[in-house]
């Protein structure tokens, strides 16, 4: 809870708050999904690369909903500390690990292995403003957004294996 409460000393202000509660908002981060995706479904060599994302994150997001969260049951920072005042409506379930943070550091290192470096620095920037919200909002502590971010690229790694097997298989089958 330090580290929060110290990120709240150095960095809140009304403007920060407001750029916060702008950046946790799950409507922003469906926003942000739907940005990135739709332009790489629409090019056809990057349409496989965007199923995958697609795949990875229904994935990943049942899995960590469902059974890693309820299976850990760590409470979230505001439910220790009634004295938050919250500046968007509490989310629930349970806060380790950061969901938000691993679909974030996993289209970031995706984006970063097999688009393009650019914009995958700028999804890495995307993703640590992401991962910053959520304890700036107190809905994850530090440890809960590093274990998040650490899953989403180790599962983009697999992906991007996972993608150039797929690949290597289907020009295989298309030579013969």
């Amino acid at each position: 809870m330090a580290v929060l409460d110290w990120i709240q000393s150095v960095f809140g202000s009304p403007t920060m708050d407001a750029v916060m509660a702008t950046v946790g908002l799950k409507a922003a981060g469906i926003i942000i999904l739907a940005a990135i995706l739709i332009p790489l479904l629409v090019v056809k060599k990057y349409r496989r690369l965007a199923v995958f994302i697609i795949i990875a994150i229904v994935i990943l997001y049942t899995v960590s909903e469902f059974l890693v969260k309820p299976l850990v049951a760590r409470p979230r920072p505001f439910i220790n500390d009634p004295g938050i005042v919250l500046l968007l409506s509490p989310p629930g379930g349970f806060s380790f690990f950061s969901t938000h943070t691993m679909i974030a550091f996993m289209g970031a290192t995706v984006i970063f292995m097999e688009a393009s470096w650019k914009l995958g620095v700028a999804s890495y920037i995307l993703a640590l403003l992401i991962s910053f919200s959520r304890m700036y909002l107190y809905f994850h502590y530090l440890t809960d957004v590093i274990a998040g971010a650490v899953i989403g690229v180790m599962c983009a790694v697999v992906i991007c294996y996972a993608l150039k097997r797929y690949s290597d298989r289907t020009e295989e089958k298309e030579i013969l």
